[in-house]
């Protein structure tokens, strides 16, 4: 009789570790999707000072578009547009 009890703890604890390693698993995807795919937020001034050092690499710039300035090329599919550095910028903002 222990025996067939020693055999039922055995695998209730096999289930926990299997789990555990589950749980462990997805976190660490989780963790590793969330840091390979990160953007930073960065200012308008921030975004001169550091110039080509940005190319290629995902930022987020915290302002506001003018939208007058919103332009869409449909032939090469590119919309540029100008970005105020908030609060400094206002009186562009107003204009």
């Amino acid at each position: 009789m222990e025996n067939n009890e020693n055999v039922a703890v055995k695998k209730n604890n096999s289930k926990f570790i299997i789990g555990g390693i589950i749980i462990l698993a997805a976190l660490a995807f989780l963790f590793y999707m969330t840091t390979e795919n990160s953007m930073f937020f960065i200012t308008v001034d921030e975004l001169y000072e550091r110039g080509d050092s940005l190319i290629d690499q995902s930022v987020q710039i915290t302002g506001a578009v003018i939208g007058e300035s919103i332009a869409y090329d449909s032939e090469t599919m590119v919309v540029t547009f100008t970005i105020a550095h908030m609060p400094a910028d206002m009186e562009l903002l107003n204009a």
